[in-house]
This record gives C-alpha cells, sequence and structure tokens, in this order.
C-alpha cells in the first residue's frame, strides 16, 4: 500500500490541526506527517510497531486507536530567527575564515562577474573558456528587457495564447469570422490563422449560415455548415406539437386519436390490406376472398369485415395465431359486421374476432 502524507498545524490536543488528531485505524507504517507549527516545520514518520511512551515532540502517539503506532519525529526546520547570525547573512560578508573552515580555495570566493580573470587563472583555464557564448541566455537577453512582446513570443514560437492571463479563456485567441460576406473556402486555412474550432458566420446568407472548421490543414480546410433552416426540416417539424397530423388521425397533446378510417370499398376479387393507409381500416365483401398485410410493421391494428347485401362471403386470412388455437368464423348475414383485430409482432399475426355488431 502506497504511503500517505498528512499535514497539521499542531503537535498535541487531539483537534482536528493536531498531529495527534489522526485517527490511528486509518494510518499505516511509514505514513508521513508535515505539522507547521509555531513558526518550525516539523516532519514525522510513523512507525506502526513502535509503541514506545509519548515523548513530545520527539515520539507522538494518536489520540484514537494508537495501538503500537507513533510519530517518530525525522527532522525540524527552525524558523530564520532562530537560526544562527551566519545563516542570515550575506555571502559577501561572511567572516573571512568560513572558506577556510569550509576547506575551499580563494576561488571559490570570488565574484564571476567581478574579476572572473582571476578565476580563470586560478585555475589554468584556457582563454576560450572566458568567451562569451551565444547559444545560452544572459540576463541581457531575458525576455523582461525586450520591448516588444510580439518580438520575443515570435523568437521563441509561441502563439498568442503563451501571453495571455491564465484566467483567460484560450478560446478568444481561436481566429473566427463572425461578419463574412460568404462561404469559408479550403484555402480558409492555417496559413491565415484559422483551426479547428473555428467559427465562420456568412452574413450575407438569409438567413445567416454559421460554419465550424474542423479541419485546418493549408489549402484543404474543411468547413462544416452548422445552420439548419426550418425548410431543411421534415413536414413533422413544422406542425404544432399539439396537433401532429398522421394517416387516420393525429396527435393530440399526449394521446394519438385516430380521425378517419380508411375505406377499401366492395372487393370481389383477391386483395392487400395495405396498413399504411392507415391503423383502422374496413372493407366490404362482395365475394369469398383472400386477404393479404402490406406494410404491417409492428404493432395493433383493426379491420371491420362487413357483409355485402347478399351475405355468405367468406374472407381468408393470413397464417397465423388465434386464442385457444381455434380461427375464428366470421359472420355470413347480409349486412354483418365483425371487427377483426390483429397484432404483429414481426413474425406472426395474432387475430382476434369480435362478431355480429348491430
Amino acid at each position: 500500500m502506497a504511503s500517505k502524507l498528512y499535514f497539521r498545524q499542531a503537535l498535541t490536543g487531539g483537534t482536528t490541526n493536531a498531529l495527534d488528531g489522526i485517527d490511528g485505524a486509518v494510518l499505516a507504517d511509514q505514513d508521513a506527517c508535515i505539522v507547521f507549527h509555531a513558526g518550525n516545520t516539523y516532519h514525522y514518520s510513523l512507525d506502526a510497531a513502535s509503541g514506545q511512551a509519548e515523548s513530545s515532540p520527539d515520539i507522538i502517539a494518536p489520540d484514537i486507536d494508537a495501538g503500537n503506532k507513533r510519530w517518530i519525529l525525522q527532522n525540524v526546520f527552525a524558523a530564520v530567527g532562530e537560526l544562527g547570525t551566519a545563516a542570515t547573512a550575506d555571502i559577501g560578508t561572511l567572516p573571512e575564515n568560513v572558506p577556510t573552515n569550509a576547506d575551499l580555495g580563494t576561488a571559490a570566493m570570488k565574484d564571476v562577474e567581478g574579476d572572473g580573470g582571476t578565476v580563470v587563472e586560478t585555475q589554468n583555464l584556457g582563454t576560450a573558456a572566458r568567451q562569451a557564448d551565444t547559444r545560452y541566455a544572459h540576463r541581457s537577453n531575458n525576455l523582461s528587457d525586450l520591448a516588444n512582446i510580439s518580438t520575443a513570443r515570435n523568437n521563441l514560437g509561441l502563439g498568442t495564447a503563451a501571453t495571455a492571463d491564465i484566467g483567460v479563456d484560450v478560446q478568444e485567441y481561436i481566429k473566427h469570422n463572425l461578419t463574412a460576406t460568404g462561404a469559408p473556402t479550403a484555402n480558409d486555412d492555417t496559413s491565415v490563422g484559422y483551426q479547428v474550432g473555428s467559427v465562420w458566420i456568412d452574413t450575407s446568407a438569409s438567413p445567416k449560415e454559421a460554419y465550424r472548421c474542423v479541419d485546418a490543414t493549408a489549402g484543404a480546410a474543411v468547413w462544416v455548415n452548422t445552420s439548419l433552416e426550418i425548410g431543411e426540416l421534415g413536414t413533422l417539424a413544422n406542425q404544432d406539437k399539439n396537433n401532429v397530423a398522421i394517416t387516420g388521425g393525429d396527435i393530440d397533446a399526449d394521446t394519438v386519436d385516430f380521425t378517419s378510417e380508411y375505406d377499401n370499398g366492395v372487393v370481389s376479387a383477391n386483395a392487400t390490406i395495405d396498413w399504411a393507409n392507415g391503423n383502422d381500416q374496413k372493407i366490404t365483401l362482395g365475394a369469398s376472398i383472400t386477404l393479404t398485410f402490406s406494410n404491417m410493421g409492428v404493432g395493433h391494428k383493426q379491420l371491420k369485415v362487413i357483409q355485402d347485401a347478399t351475405g355468405g362471403r367468406i374472407p381468408t386470412l393470413p397464417a397465423g395465431k388465434w386464442p385457444g388455437g381455434t380461427a375464428g368464423s366470421f359472420s355470413t348475414a347480409a349486412g354483418a359486421e365483425d371487427i377483426l383485430s390483429v397484432y404483429y409482432d414481426g413474425a406472426s399475426y395474432y387475430f382476434q374476432l369480435v362478431k355480429g355488431w348491430a
């Protein structure tokens, strides 16, 4: 398991900000904690098997579920005010015995800019070692000394976004054309500042057309028209959502109402019932005929079967299933009306016949 690093602001006290306030149940061997307390910085490491008696600040036990777990002090970094005078002295004002005690030669104390020649001679280096090397940045070439920010940016190969504040949306620096008087072409590409995501508005079109760049390759830019006019939509999109017309009915609010029944007329020869004409249809039998279905689609349909003035007409239906496995028999009396319900699941027809409506 990876070790965890905690940060606290007190050594003891059992509070959530204190080192001993960390629940021992969540601690594991080698976890670490840095405590910022009284101007000092304490570095602790957890010894899960220590079991030593608590002795702050060297050994601190968790207040909760400590077991043998102990925080063992590793280092203390004192505040500046608690350091000796040498620690806060300017290097140039250190006592003369500092380089001697550190076993350094006199060259180590030289100001490189002030007496570079002495240093080189001391080290017995050739004159080439003392020459300026234009391959490296010098203080005089620092970007802050350049009056022209654009020149500095170009020399470094940076785009405009590189000089923006972190809080500024980089999208601001993607080139757009919101006042164009024509559609974009393949030459509106990276060579003229466009990139993937650029937006182009053709204000000369009526209504205006919007485009977005999806490929800014030089000479082969690709712009996609993101506009869609009402005339480019299907007829359904142009209808009131509360009164959408459909074949044989309409959609009113959240319901479908069928406002008409398709009439196949008096049929005396084999015929096809085309369900594209509507979900509710009727047919008057002028003879005993065979019926087939087209454009059924998955779902439920109804067919009213009417006997003509003669009667005795028997329709033959497509193969299908009936309740109980027994096919229904149609009424044969002159003028009799039966309702045939048909459900299709994409593979089989399911029939149900309600007879003798009067």
